[in-house]
């Protein structure tokens, strides 16, 4: 792996602050285990051989008025199986999206309602897209692209040792397929509450 960081050199209560970071990396494998689906349609975990894998990341994140935050994930993927002696003319690894972006933009305030002790509160929207996969060593199976929006909000209390959560995942309930490409439920909502002692 190989990278690097460019950043604002404002202090940290300037208007604006931003960073970036890019790396780009190279890995070779042997005996790589994928997974291939079966007639019964049960997945069973097959030797690939020789695998390489060329890839790049880039990762910003942008603060305006401590108040919004930007923040975008760019993930670029080549995954070939290299076994020798193959007899398929598609050499793609299944189940491995070659090209990942992720947007979240968040809106915020610190400290929101001191009266209160509500030390932060925000809420967010993250757009994900994720695209396609073949879904056999043949590539003839594709597992289809698919973009989902997500909302969350969020408050921290008590000197932080309070955080509250609440997401609600896919908003517009697109179509949606897990690691090893089974359909995912529409909509889903979560919530979560943390406690800190310190």
């Amino acid at each position: 792996d190989a990278g690097f960081r460019l950043r604002t050199t404002g202090s940290p209560r300037s208007a604006f602050r931003a960073y970036v970071d890019a790396f780009g990396f190279f890995r070779l494998a042997d005996d790589l285990v994928t997974f291939r689906q079966s007639s019964f349609g049960v997945l069973r975990p097959v030797n690939a051989g020789e695998a390489r894998v060329f890839g790049a990341e880039l990762m910003g994140v942008k603060r305006f008025f401590n108040a919004v935050q930007s923040e975008l994930s760019v993930t670029l993927l080549d995954p070939r199986d290299t076994t020798p002696g193959r007899s398929l003319a598609s050499d793609l690894i299944p189940f491995l999206s070659r090209f990942v972006v992720s947007e979240r933009v968040e809106l915020f305030a610190e400290p929101a309602l001191p009266a209160l002790s509500v030390d932060r509160a925000s809420v967010a929207a993250r757009v994900t897209h994720r695209s396609s996969r073949v879904a056999d060593p043949a590539g003839l199976e594709i597992i289809p692209a698919q973009t989902s929006l997500d909302l969350e909000v969020g408050v921290s209390l008590a000197g932080d040792r309070v955080a509250a959560r609440a997401r609600l995942e896919n908003v517009l309930a697109a179509a949606q397929f897990d690691a090893v490409g089974f359909p995912l439920p529409g909509r889903a909502f979560h919530t979560s509450v943390e406690l800190w002692w310190r």
